[in-house]
């Protein structure tokens, strides 16, 4: 994992608590000997200074020549100049299996204008705000031959590989999680932990987003109204369900759509 400075522990944490080993690797030196022993490789570049995007793009070049999936989360990207250029070029030619990102950041990867503030989007979380971000997901996926997975009120995963569309919604979560720091990163790292074992990236994304929804959903009745006013202490409870919940109660959880009868 090369991963930003903010999210860094708790990534890395979520990874473990699901059950997969994560390594942090940003060292020019070491990060094609460290790709080549892993078996999926995230790229966030939500602190994108130079050596480690000069070591992300190391990372990506071993990944690809030894087949190891990747999974870009292009955070910001839009906020500058600076940080589309460094996305689209880690997006280049195919590199990523998965790209995971808020409707603005794929929209910017993809040379698309929306409103942006920090790392969250400004849209309105109505039906046709929606219903452009499934627009969105398939025009990217297509455009970068890779699947692109967009969080927001209802996930929207879709894949640009196949000649045979699919796209599908995830439609678990609570509201709070978009308030929490951090929680796009986790789960863009809980994709990358299903691809270790998941060869179907399209599969991997949408089970990376389950398992936060469900988790975030079992995390919030534990607490009491949604999670309301304890942002913190729902943050650890999410934590917690990551470990505990079982694979039958996933399944019994989650809710997933397919918009490709």
């Amino acid at each position: 994992m090369i991963t930003n400075y903010v999210v860094m522990n708790d990534t890395a944490t979520a990874v473990r608590l699901l059950g997969a080993l994560p390594v942090m690797a940003e060292a020019e030196e070491e990060v094609g000997e460290m790709v080549r022993q892993a078996r999926a490789l995230l790229l966030n570049t939500g602190t994108p200074v130079r050596s480690r995007v000069r070591a992300m793009q190391l990372a990506a070049e071993s990944a690809s020549r030894a087949g190891v999936p990747v999974v870009l989360d292009p955070v910001g990207c839009g906020a500058t100049g600076y940080r589309v250029q460094i996305n689209q070029t880690l997006a280049r030619g195919g590199t990523p299996a998965i790209v995971r990102g808020n409707a603005a950041e794929v929209a910017a990867l993809i040379g698309r204008r929306m409103d942006i503030r920090g790392v969250e989007h400004t849209g309105e979380d109505n039906e046709s705000y929606h219903k452009a971000r499934i627009a969105l997901a398939r025009a990217a996926a297509s455009q970068l031959s890779c699947v692109v997975a967009v969080s927001g009120p209802v996930d929207v995963v879709s894949d640009g590989r196949s000649t045979v569309p699919r796209t599908g919604l995830v439609q678990n979560g609570v509201p709070l999680l978009a308030s929490v720091v951090g929680t796009g990163c986790i789960v863009s790292s809980l994709i990358a932990a299903f691809a270790t074992v998941e060869s179907d990236p399209f599969l991997a994304a949408l089970w990376g987003f389950a398992v936060l929804g469900v988790a975030a959903e079992r995390a919030a009745r534990e607490i009491g109204e949604n999670g309301a006013g304890r942002p913190i202490r729902f943050k650890e409870a999410v934590l917690d369900h990551l470990h505990i919940l079982k694979p039958d109660e996933l399944a019994e959880g989650v809710r997933l759509e397919s918009l490709d009868q």
